[in-house]
């Protein structure tokens, strides 16, 4: 596509690249819109990793369009100042780093910054560069704009079934996970809640009982781990509860407290993934020896 208006250049020798253009903008909208309209292969599995509410995890695909509207509306004026080559690379690198960054997310709002925004308005920038690519190359434009529109919608009849194949093959295969039953958190189909002291649906306290068990199994280990970034169950709020267990001494010595430089589910940090296998391997080592052993015997105190 040389130059902004993707025109041959004078002088260059009778040869015609308009249906080379064709093709290659056709590909491209199947690649592209192939990855977004995947996210409903996505859509449960992420919902229940992360015990998300449907409404929660469909926001980030209803923001995708509005990103992707808004910049459209924009996108005639900055292709032809300058040019579908600059527009379409930079537009590539927003959808490319958006799903790569989407692959590491822990919380909602990562979700819709990675996704919901930066997918977005790569996928704005798209369209109508392709679009108008291809018809400065043709008087005749219904049949070509068309064969190129089809490339949006070929990828629900290529694509999704290859995602759906890998996923179900990946879960039953690798993870060895059978059943097809759905992993409920915090949905509608576990209402009503029976949750708290006597059915009130208060606050879940079970310090107390830990006490007790303790007292009475004096061989019983703990292992608290937290991560130190978490804001859905703070550390510190761990910490105040195990320090106000009012236990003996030489029963203190039987809770073991580690901490991660991540968040609530810290083993979606590769290093803190790696030290909670050594903190839990040692802590089993150990409850089932004399003593602690490796890296959970070392992390006992507050992170400084």
């Amino acid at each position: 596509m040389p130059g902004h208006d993707a025109r041959p250049p004078a002088g260059a020798p009778p040869r015609f690249y308009g249906y080379t253009i064709v093709v290659a903008a056709s590909m491209s909208m199947v690649l592209i819109f192939s990855v977004h309209y995947a996210f409903g292969v996505f859509f449960k599995p992420m919902s229940t990793e992360f015990g998300w509410t449907r409404a929660m995890t469909a926001g980030a695909f209803s923001l995708v369009w509005i990103s992707q509207g808004l910049l459209a509306s924009v996108m005639g004026g900055l292709n032809d100042r300058f040019g579908p080559r600059l527009v379409l690379t930079v537009s590539g690198c927003l959808i490319g780093a958006g799903w790569l960054l989407t692959s590491q997310i822990s919380a909602v709002w990562q979700l819709y910054l990675f996704y919901g925004v930066m997918v977005g308005a790569g996928l704005g920038g798209t369209f109508v560069p392709l679009t108008s690519t291809t018809a400065r190359w043709f008087v005749a434009l219904t049949l070509l704009l068309g064969s190129l529109a089809s490339g949006v919608a070929a990828d629900s009849v290529i694509y999704l079934p290859l995602y759906s194949g890998a996923l179900n093959d990946y879960v039953r295969r690798e993870l060895e996970f059978e059943s097809d039953l759905p992993y409920e958190v915090l949905t509608e189909r576990v209402h009503p809640w029976n949750f708290g002291g006597g059915g009130t649906n208060g606050y879940l306290y079970v310090a107390d009982t830990l006490r007790s068990t303790m007292l009475k199994n004096p061989q019983l280990k703990l292992l608290v781990g937290a991560g130190k970034l978490d804001l859905a169950t703070p550390f510190l709020a761990s910490d105040y509860t195990v320090n106000h267990l009012n236990l003996p001494e030489e029963l203190r010595k039987n809770i073991t407290r580690t901490y991660y430089p991540a968040g609530h589910m810290m083993y979606h940090d590769a290093g803190s993934r790696k030290q909670l296998h050594g903190d839990v391997a040692g802590f089993i080592r150990g409850a089932t020896t004399t003593g602690m052993t490796g890296s959970a015997a070392a992390a006992t105190t507050r992170p400084r």
